[in-house]
């Protein structure tokens, strides 16, 4: 059976032919969940990933079904694709976090949706296929199922950057209440967890060619036995480890060190840790976040870059200044910043409706200081990059300043003068 997989992008980030894509190509990797579902296939099977970063997409190919990938935001461009295939007689797959935040108010052009994770519904779907079947709707339940990533997606695909391999060893989510329900692991597996064999997670480990791997794990301080047990098998392999967690990880001394002899050269530090989902908060005197700086000193002492993940609720008609939250996160001294923005949702009398919705924040020239764009224009200057550079040396040593701040910097800074929103 021959599949078209689609990756939809946000207006500001799809392929336009004659340029070239937008984007740094080191933040530029394959769709994940497609690339899992692609070790699901039989070997007659046949897979065409098309991806709206990277590739003009082309209804004309021939296939069997189609497989459509939307997030928040995409519903007017799955909407054209789904009814353009439609009128030449194919059928159509939607599935990711937007038709799993729909559950069963579904639109009317949709033909076919999996409501969780795609690669728990495949089986269904694969035997429903082999009798000339389609339900209009598929359950992939909450109970998460491990399938690892096929590395041959995108493979040949120049754009992306295929050296930097995922990992992930705990399924589930652990972000804060609010942002629960945008979550991708928050809306297939709910409160679920799993916790995979370790001698199942270091066999993976051996398996994966290059040296740096990024560990989609949520926190690893959720539980801090686990990866101790983790992080001390994978100490010998010589690997380089990009790592998530929250502010529960500096509760963890021995932890923090661990990882820092095991290869760890990236902790992005989750939302809780600077938990500003109102602005407002900036507004507080500075003193109230020097307890964060001597967190992120702590993890410069072990020779660690530091990231952290930052939500923000936007309200258009407020006039608040960014540049004052700048200052104060200035402070800091952090080496990245990843910033999601939200609005107040428009409620319709629905109790189980959310009361924010994520929103693109891009830069655009003239960019005034009450928009939060505004944060990631001033981290991200050019002055900036510079100066966190001339400094690292001392604290993380000239091999991390070379391959890790120096690339990453300047990679976040095309992501957000292209208008990319996140990351960073």
């Amino acid at each position: 059976m021959k599949f078209l997989a689609i990756a939809l992008a946000h207006d500001n980030e799809r392929f336009i032919r004659g340029y070239p894509p937008k984007g740094a190509n080191l933040l530029m990797t394959p769709n994940i969940e497609i690339s899992r579902l692609a070790n699901l296939f039989a070997q007659c099977d046949q897979l065409i990933y098309l991806d709206q970063r990277v590739d003009s997409i082309n209804l004309d190919l021939q296939f069997d079904i189609g497989l459509i990938h939307a997030d928040f935001g995409q519903e007017k461009r799955a909407m054209e694709i789904v009814l353009k295939l439609s009128d030449k007689g194919k059928r159509t797959i939607l599935f990711g976090p937007l038709p799993t935040f729909w559950q069963n108010d579904l639109p009317d052009w949709v033909d076919s949706v999996i409501i969780g994770s795609i690669t728990n519904a495949y089986p269904e779907i694969r035997d429903d296929l082999s009798q000339g079947l389609l339900k209009k709707h598929y359950s992939g339940g909450t109970k998460p199922v491990y399938v690892p990533q096929n590395r041959s997606v995108g493979e040949k695909n120049i754009f992306f950057y295929n050296r930097y391999q995922h990992l992930q060893a705990v399924m589930g989510c652990s972000c804060l209440p609010q942002l629960k329900p945008y979550c991708p692991q928050g809306l297939y597996y709910s409160d679920n967890l799993l916790k995979r064999d370790l001698i199942e997670v270091i066999g993976e480990v051996l398996s994966l060619p290059y040296k740096e791997i990024s560990l989609l794990d949520e926190d690893v301080a959720r539980f801090p036995e686990y990866y101790q047990e983790f992080f001390t098998e994978v100490w010998n392999y010589k690997k380089h480890w990009k790592v998530q967690a929250s502010r529960s990880l500096f509760d963890y001394p021995n932890l923090i060190r661990l990882m820092a002899k095991a290869g760890t050269k990236l902790i992005f530090l989750t939302e809780d840790w600077l938990p500003t989902m109102n602005p407002e908060i900036f507004t507080l005197n500075g003193k109230k976040f020097r307890s964060q700086q001597r967190q992120v000193k702590i993890l410069h002492s072990e020779k660690m870059l530091v990231g952290a993940r930052l939500s923000l609720i936007y309200f258009e008609s407020s006039q608040f200044d960014f540049n004052h939250a700048f200052r104060i996160i200035d402070r800091l001294d952090l080496d990245f910043l990843e910033i999601k923005t939200y609005r107040p949702a428009k409620l319709q009398g629905d109790e189980s409706s959310c009361d924010i919705e994520p929103i693109q924040k891009n830069y655009y020239p003239m960019l005034p200081q009450t928009d939060p764009a505004w944060i990631k224009n001033r981290f991200y200057a050019l002055g900036h990059i510079t100066r966190r550079i001339c400094k690292r040396p001392l604290t993380l040593g000239f091999y991390n300043t070379l391959f890790y701040l120096i690339p990453y910097s300047f990679a976040y800074r095309q992501n957000y003068l292209e208008g990319i929103a996140f990351p960073p």
